[in-house]
């Protein structure tokens, strides 16, 4: 398997976290419904800590960039990326900080490779970074984007990274 799915961004701390896309419809009891979403360091109460699923994004990460075939369109793939067996998120140890809001470090679960170059046609949405306080994936978007997410340090996610692409799959 060299993808994942079930990816998505929380609209809380906008770390990219593993949902199991898609996850259950909100009910009225349940607004959120977050299915076992990890854990968010600001989830309000509906949610019970969990990150609460962005239901228009739907991510694949992919796990071994050898064998896409794609390498002509996507390249620059970096390595060193984990999946967080505790809060669920994607994480680097390379940015400086290991902070999880669940533990006090991140734990190493699978690891996957992110590309910092695609070609117009390929399916990437731009503006993901690395924060250097908690390590985590977060989502800056564009210009104007006036909130950076909540980091588990008690301030906003500090991005110190390039920015990577993380693939559409819906």
């Amino acid at each position: 398997m060299t993808t994942q799915r079930g990816w998505t961004g929380c609209h809380h701390c906008l770390t990219l976290f593993f949902s199991g896309w898609p996850p259950p419809p909100p009910t009225p009891e349940k607004p959120y419904n977050p299915a076992p979403n990890g854990s968010c360091p600001v989830a309000p109460a509906a949610a019970e800590g969990q990150h609460v699923p962005n239901f228009d994004w739907a991510f694949e990460l992919t796990t071994d960039p050898s064998n896409r075939g794609d390498e002509v369109f996507v390249s620059g793939w970096t390595s060193g990326f984990f999946r967080c067996t505790a809060c669920e998120a994607v994480f680097t140890e390379g940015a400086g900080g290991n902070l999880c809001p669940a533990l006090p470090d991140h734990n190493r679960g699978e690891s996957y490779h992110f590309p910092t170059d695609w070609g117009p046609n390929e399916r990437f949405k731009r503006g993901w970074k690395v924060c250097g306080k908690c390590g985590v994936m977060f989502f800056v978007g564009g210009s104007g984007n006036d909130f950076d997410g909540a980091c588990p340090s008690g301030a906003t996610h500090h991005a110190v990274s390039v920015d990577f692409g993380v693939e559409h799959w819906l």
